[in-house]
């Protein structure tokens, strides 16, 4: 089985294309598009890329903060009421874990981020993988 390869570099994440976003709503969608497939996108390299949008998007000069806080390399917490659409854009963030927040502060989603030291295969359950 290949091994899954999440966009990594900030440059290839773009606002209009691989991103949508909802100011009205705070919400942020992936979509797959340009450079973004099923692979999806690493938190770390999205957060990257949305600090790089919010702080050179004229349209932007209303927020304070980019929608997204790193807490670490691999954990962050969406901040000002800002989180994801759905679930197809929550299944596409790679290699992290997050919590979401409503504009009063209250914890409403919390993400769990695992990662495997080696492969699963799915194809012979009986080897103890499962």
């Amino acid at each position: 089985m290949a091994e899954l390869t999440p966009i990594t570099d900030p440059d290839d994440v773009n606002v209009g294309t691989e991103v949508t976003l909802d100011y009205g709503a705070k919400t942020l969608t992936l979509n797959i598009a340009g450079n973004l497939n099923a692979n999806g996108v690493t938190l770390q390299c999205l957060a990257n890329s949305l600090i790089l949008f919010f702080n050179t998007d004229a349209t932007l000069q209303g927020f304070s903060l980019a929608p997204i806080e790193m807490l670490g390399p691999d954990r962050a917490v969406w901040v000002d009421g800002w989180r994801p659409a759905n679930d197809t854009t929550r299944k596409l963030i790679r290699n992290g874990a997050w919590q979401e927040f409503d504009a009063n502060g209250l914890l409403i989603y919390e993400n769990v981020g695992v990662r495997s030291l080696g492969t699963i295969d799915s194809t012979a359950p009986q080897t103890g993988d499962f």
